[in-house]
């Protein structure tokens, strides 16, 4: 579950989201599964770097679904916490 998220962030088809994660456990290509207020989304992880998860949304509602405090984010089977960055096409 999300402990912080400031400002709400709003997850769009072809957008990007940072993860903190176990990186022992996470490797680039599985996939992700985001649940937020107004639905879910699916990604995959796209990168790694300096300790982060980076993943991208593939499949969303066209409106997007906000992830605030008490959404989730899974890859694979393992819960991870979303960081603040922001939403948007790359």
């Amino acid at each position: 579950a999300i402990r912080r998220m400031r400002p709400p962030v709003t997850a769009l088809p072809g957008g990007r989201i940072r993860l903190i994660a176990d990186l022992g456990r996470v490797r680039i290509g599985m996939n992700v599964l985001i649940a937020g207020t107004g639905g879910q989304a699916r990604g995959r992880v796209a990168d790694i770097v300096d300790g982060q998860v980076m993943a991208e949304v593939i499949q969303a509602p066209a409106a997007g679904i906000v992830l605030a405090q008490g959404a989730s984010v899974q890859i694979g089977a393992s819960l991870v916490q979303a960081r603040g960055g922001a939403w948007g096409p790359r």
